[in-house]
């Protein structure tokens, strides 16, 4: 039993720590699904643990629990179906949003109780990752109090730091350049390792390398003061650690660890995972002075330069050219097209402002923010490359305020006690802790290093085994815990129902998990470059999908587009396809704010208008409407839905009946897509020339410029 609970969840966590990673970040289902079932076994059998314990209950209080488990409640308040007297207090935006789509898509038995969350599905799977990093942080504080454990779990995280920035540096010299299994170009003049992005490298890069720079303080000791002077610095006792062999070797190999690790966050070229490292390399100095005098600050910066030197000059000239070119990039400034992430910014803050208290839900930016996004920015976009103003986008002021008053309660009590700390042990680790914790602070507000399972769970993991660290004290008689254990003596005939109790909940969860990834299999919908899951679109195995995982509105999309097979190799439609337009008004129901779904609706009704002309005018009427809302909630569809109207009356330029039937919905539509952008004003003249006026046209479409938010366009100035 004391392997169960005690041995194998060290092993899975250490294992964890070097496997994650190497799933390309963990950042598709598969991979971050992985991630769960381990960190379900290692939080259900460290909880089991806590209550099989012959001194009866027994667990180590964090500040940060209370914060993280309010956080937890806001986000199931997130997804459960709320009257709408309540919904319009937290959300009136949301409820207006559901309210809208129910009234014009839905039918007599959708509800009239919405949840918060815009897509109440991505928000589960977002729920689940949360509390699999929970689980971690809580065995680790428990359960890691041991030095010899604590140094394990620090091992174990610089040799993962080692062994990803040793297979970049094989990888950028391969031909083809590849990631893994994947031809991956970027490879060639940047190193990702087993990421895919090489800014994401550097996030785990840099945390790994504050706490192999904290890691080297332990070897020496802090200086303390005394009634007869002060201890000698670490850094002048170097002569006497070469004479003892074993110190000496293990740190040759944390300096020799730190020169590759450094290197390595160089070549991956991220700006902003270098400057995070130097404010975390600041946040660290600034502590260390509290322990080391000026001369041990100038020796480790004059380590860390030279390091860059010595191995730069052995990667090669072109590579190191290509990396200062990445960093010359941000002496320019200005806001212009080119300076994506800026806009981004500037045009997602809308947002916060429509969505204050509570968001649009965890892990809905990238189905709210197409209604926001300017037309000069073309590509699609999963995150807003900073991730608190994430945070505040998709859980409100309440969720931003939740998860920072967590981060100062943690480092308030960790900072107290560090302070009081006189053991290189802990002032070390904790060194690392708060110069990682500065370091991706900083970087996630110009990246999604947080959205990144491994790089979070990274960060997890750190910030646990700093506390355990701290609150670890070597005394003549052993090793003891400083932080207070709270105990409930209580009778076996409690604790084994408690043990086995913990262990239902962790079944309950592997369940969540294994629902969500079989569906996953059965339809895919979720982008996925590393492993080629089946995307026929087989009507057994969508429905099959929709009965595990019922809030994907993506899967009855799929749906409505289903085809059979005949034995001829025929395809034919099924009665899926048929009721189309029903199955994607239900998927809009579900996930209001999605524009594509929309414009799919949209189509459907311009195709059959097409191919049944006695209802033609009905039709583009029911169609004009979906496009209405399409250009509502993703105005970057504008383009296409002028080409419809295009195709439309080209196909029926001499039958203008049912065009004069929906006159004035087509005029709005027109419109709103020249507001939407200017540029297409002679396209649109030259489309409706032959059944509007120019007067009517003047009066009625081009009358205003207008942005996509309703207030003047602004001009971009270019980069000089």
């Amino acid at each position: 039993m004391n392997f169960i609970l005690n041995v194998l969840p060290r092993l899975i966590l250490i294992l964890l720590i070097f496997i994650v990673p190497l799933t390309f970040g963990a950042i598709h289902v598969w991979a971050y699904s992985l991630f769960e079932f381990g960190a379900m076994l290692i939080g259900t059998l460290g909880l089991a643990g806590i209550f099989w314990n012959r001194s009866g209950i027994q667990w180590i209080y964090n500040p940060a629990y209370f914060w993280l488990t309010l956080f937890g409640v806001l986000i199931c308040f997130q997804m459960i179906l709320l009257p709408s007297e309540v919904h319009q207090i937290f959300s009136p935006k949301t409820f207006e949003i559901y309210s809208n789509a129910v009234a014009n898509y839905g039918n007599e038995t959708s509800s009239s109780d919405f949840p918060i969350s815009l897509n109440p599905h991505k928000t589960r799977i977002e729920l689940i990752k949360l509390i699999a990093y929970f689980g971690i942080f809580f065995y680790i504080i428990n359960h890691i109090r041991s030095r010899a454990n604590i140094n394990l779990v620090l091992y174990s995280i610089i040799l993962a730091g080692l062994m990803e920035a040793a297979y970049g540096m094989y990888a950028m010299f391969t031909d083809p350049p590849r990631v893994m299994w994947l031809e991956y170009p970027m490879v060639a003049t940047r190193l990702t390792g087993s990421y895919l992005d090489p800014n994401h490298l550097a996030g785990f890069l840099e945390m790994a390398l504050m706490i192999t720079l904290g890691y080297s303080f332990t070897f020496g000791r802090s200086r303390t003061r005394k009634k007869h002077g002060s201890r000698r610095p670490w850094y002048k006792d170097l002569p006497g650690f070469m004479m003892r062999a074993q110190k000496y070797n293990k740190m040759s190999l944390i300096f020799y660890s730190l020169g590759i690790l450094f290197v390595a966050l160089f070549l991956t070229a991220s700006r902003g995972g270098m400057l995070g490292f130097l404010i975390g390399l600041g946040v660290f100095l600034a502590f260390s002075a509290q322990r080391l005098k000026l001369g041990g600050l100038l020796f480790l910066l004059a380590f860390i330069v030279s390091i860059l030197f010595m191995y730069g000059s052995g990667i090669g000239k072109d590579k190191i050219d290509w990396v200062t070119h990445r960093y010359e990039l941000l002496l320019e400034t200005g806001l212009s097209e080119k300076a994506v992430r800026k806009n981004v910014y500037l045009t997602a803050i809308p947002i916060v402002e429509e969505f204050p208290l509570v968001g649009t839900g965890l892990g809905t930016f990238s189905d709210i923010y197409p209604k926001y996004q300017p037309q000069f920015i073309e590509q699609f976009l999963e995150h807003t490359h900073n991730d608190w103003l994430e945070l505040a986008i998709e859980t409100g002021f309440i969720g931003f305020l939740i998860l920072v008053c967590g981060l100062v309660a943690y480092f308030y009590h960790f900072i107290r006690t560090w302070l009081k700390r006189n053991d290189s042990f802990p002032v070390g680790i904790g060194l690392g802790v708060m110069g990682a914790t500065a370091s991706m602070s900083f970087h996630g507000l110009v990246d999604f290093n947080f959205h990144i399972p491994a790089n979070a769970f990274l960060y997890v993991v750190i910030l646990g085994i700093g506390y355990s660290a701290l609150n670890n004290e070597l005394t003549k008689e052993g090793e003891s815990v400083l932080s207070e254990v709270n105990t409930i003596g209580a009778p076996k005939i409690i604790c084994v129902p408690l043990a086995f109790a913990s262990l239902l909940v962790g079944f309950l969860y592997y369940q969540e998990i294994e629902k969500r990834f079989v569906a996953e299999l059965n339809c895919p919908t979720q982008k996925n470059k590393t492993l080629i899951f089946d995307h026929q679109r087989v009507p057994e195995k969508i429905i099959l999908a929709l009965k595990m995982e019922p809030l994907n509105s993506d899967c009855l999309i799929k749906l409505a587009s289903t085809y059979e097979t005949t034995k001829s190799g025929e395809l034919i439609q099924t009665n899926y396809v048929k009721n189309s337009p029903q199955i994607i008004k239900k998927a809009i129901t579900l996930n209001p704010a999605q524009g594509r779904y929309y414009y799919l609706l949209g189509n459907e009704y311009f195709f059959k208008s097409l191919k049944e002309p006695e209802r033609r005018g009905e039709l583009l009427a029911l169609s004009v409407q979906a496009y209405h809302s399409t250009l509502q909630y993703q105005p970057g569809y504008s383009g296409d839905i002028l080409n419809r109207l295009k195709a439309w009356l080209g196909v029926d330029r001499n039958k203008t009946e049912a065009l004069a039937n929906t006159k004035i919905a087509v005029i709005g539509l027109l419109s709103k897509i020249y507001g939407l952008n200017s540029a297409r004003e002679n396209e649109i003249r030259e489309a409706m020339e032959s059944y509007f006026s120019s007067e009517e046209l003047d009066r009625l479409v081009f009358a205003e410029k207008k942005g996509p938010t309703g207030k003047p366009l602004i001009k971009i100035r270019e980069k000089i």
